[in-house]
């Protein structure tokens, strides 16, 4: 085992689902099918991260022990869903507002 397994920090033990209206919420409401191909896939691959692509990705840009580098890749891919992209948004001027505006100036 390498020195960086040995210091893992704990997988998390309930896998999460994230969307961009709810935020996370834990896959509790699994039906049987479902439950028994993430056994299956456990029972196959024992050591494997318990948790969704979006965990996995924190997981490795918040651990200072990885590369910097790695992490970067890491929160450049996260923050995707992490933050709402900025959108630009068209802006209505109402010129006849600021027209008159101006003639009372004068």
């Amino acid at each position: 085992m390498s020195n960086f397994e040995s210091q893992r920090s704990p997988e998390p033990s309930i896998p999460v689902v994230r969307n961009n209206k709810s935020g996370s919420r834990p896959l509790n409401n699994l039906t049987e099918n479902q439950q028994k191909i993430i056994d299956e896939v456990h029972q196959a691959i024992p050591n494997c991260f318990k948790g969704d692509a979006h965990t996995f990705l924190m997981t490795v840009y918040k651990d200072q022990r990885h590369p910097l580098a790695l992490r970067l890749d890491a929160a450049k891919t996260a923050i995707k869903y992490e933050k709402p992209a900025l959108a630009t948004i068209e802006a209505n001027v109402n010129v006849s507002l600021h027209e008159a505006a101006l003639a009372e100036l004068e």
